[in-house]
């Protein structure tokens, strides 16, 4: 039998099924260049978040330091300590902020880098946060909305850091407002420990 030379082919001309994933377009991958400009602003809140960590991190320490001076001026110049239950309040106080300023500075470099690890123990403090009203709410609220937004969770995707690989021409410019932010909570941080010490 003559094959039908205007017959319609056989093969199976229809486009293949996709799965949904990250940053998909109508069923077509985006480029990594398209990608990383739809969620650049996200990316660049995600990373501001992480230099306040940075930033109360730092104060944290400086705070076990000048807790740390108090302590050496108090046993190696005085001799005598006036108040044994002060110092070791003050050793325990050392010690928390200690450990409070190596998990905020650990927690601040993984949000610069958009590690996904850290978002549990971002998630954890920022939930503390809430409770120190009003700048912790605000401060908050917002690192959680960033973290578990839509844009948050391509963010942290692996193809996003693909796309950040394959795009080092762009990169994030922190807003005006964002940098008043930074300054802010530093600021406020900055006089709560202050306090803190002063009330030991």
């Amino acid at each position: 039998m003559a094959e039908n030379p205007y017959a319609p082919p056989d093969a199976d001309l229809e486009a293949p099924e996709t799965q949904p994933f990250e940053g998909l377009t109508f069923g077509v991958l985006e480029d990594p260049l398209s990608l990383r400009r739809r969620h650049l602003s996200h990316e660049t809140g995600l990373r501001g978040v992480g230099t306040v960590y940075m930033l109360a991190g730092g104060l944290c320490g400086l705070f076990g330091l000048s807790l740390l001076t108090i302590v050496a001026f108090d046993l190696l110049v005085v001799h005598s300590p006036k108040d044994a239950a002060l110092v070791v309040r003050i050793i325990g106080v050392l010690v928390a902020s200690a450990a409070c300023c190596a998990a905020l500075l650990w927690l601040g470099r993984g949000l610069g880098r958009l590690n996904p690890r850290v978002r549990v123990g971002v998630t954890v403090t920022s939930a503390l946060a809430l409770l120190w009203v009003p700048v912790g709410t605000v401060f908050g609220l917002w690192s959680l909305y960033l973290l578990y937004a839509e844009k948050g969770q391509v963010v942290f995707s692996q193809r996003y850091a693909e796309a950040r690989e394959k795009t080092p021409q762009l990169r994030p410019r922190p807003s005006i407002l964002g940098v008043l932010a930074v300054i802010s909570a530093a600021a406020v941080t900055l006089l709560a420990l202050i306090g803190a010490l002063l009330d030991l």
